[in-house]
């Protein structure tokens, strides 16, 4: 009798096991640092000039992306348009303005919808569109990597995930995205800056920087209160600096930056 119990319990064990393993989100097993790869030479990072690696960022079916992703500022204008209206609106607005197929073409200040993310210098305006007659949910995870389409502004690293819900009617939603930099020398985004679209990271040393805080609000939207958003301020400073020691001063976190880390809440 106590054979057969015993025998169940470790089939049960195994099922567990098993069912586990099925269940885990890539979150559970981001954040292993092989050694493999050495900090200050992760391609497209630092002062490397390779090309960043990384899996297409795939929007779920019925979204769609929108004009260019953008570095936001806000209070800037960015070129929007609206609907041409009667032949003599459209007539009144064709010198100031080019008209396209959706309508005039104008300047405005866009208002986000939704500011997520942590960081402080690079920061992103991304257009999307639900096609659908219902509300889409999307989630960008940690490790996504929006890459400068001139080299000249630094390329940013969303280091914890996001999620957004966007809602149907095909308006245009508009996402703002705080990131942190990977190229120290480089310029931070503003409203000229364009990136491509966005890649989910194979570096090693990065998806290792995700899984150091995945279970930590660093993030703005996790930040909303006065005093939370004081000490926002120099969390981001202490956790920039720690990327760029892994994009460009060539150095692991150290025991004092794992010690920060695990002390955030």
């Amino acid at each position: 009798m106590k054979a057969i119990c015993v025998k169940r319990i470790v089939m049960m064990l195994a099922v567990c096991a098993l069912c586990f393993s099925c269940d885990k989100k890539e979150d559970d097993v981001i954040g292993e640092y092989t050694g493999n790869e050495q900090p200050g030479q992760i391609p497209g990072f630092g002062e490397d000039g390779g090309s960043i690696a990384g899996k297409t960022f795939v929007l779920p079916n019925g979204l769609e992306f929108t004009g260019d992703i953008m570095g936001y500022s806000e209070g800037a204008d960015y070129a929007t348009s609206r609907s041409a209206g009667s032949k003599i609106d459209q007539f009144a607005n064709f010198l100031p303005t080019l008209l396209n197929e959706e309508g005039v073409s104008t300047r405005a200040t866009i208002k986000a919808d939704v500011t997520l993310g942590s960081g402080g210098l690079v920061t992103v305006l991304i257009q999307l569109k639900n096609t659908g007659s219902n509300k889409i949910d999307v989630e960008f995870p940690a490790g996504l990597i929006f890459e400068s389409a001139t080299g000249k502004y630094q390329n940013g690293i969303l280091l914890k995930r996001v999620k957004v819900t966007v809602p149907s009617g095909g308006n245009t939603y508009y996402v703002v995205l705080h990131l942190y930099c990977g190229n120290a020398s480089r310029s931070a985004s503003d409203a000229s800056a364009k990136y491509l679209r966005p890649v989910v990271a194979q570096s090693d040393l990065l998806l290792y920087l995700c899984g150091l805080v995945r279970n930590k609000k660093i993030n703005i939207e996790e930040n909303r209160g006065l005093l939370e958003q004081i000490t926002y301020v120099v969390m981001i400073l202490r956790l920039q600096n720690i990327v760029w020691k892994v994009t460009d001063y060539g150095q692991v976190p150290d025991q004092s930056d794992l010690d920060y880390i695990a002390g955030l809440k």
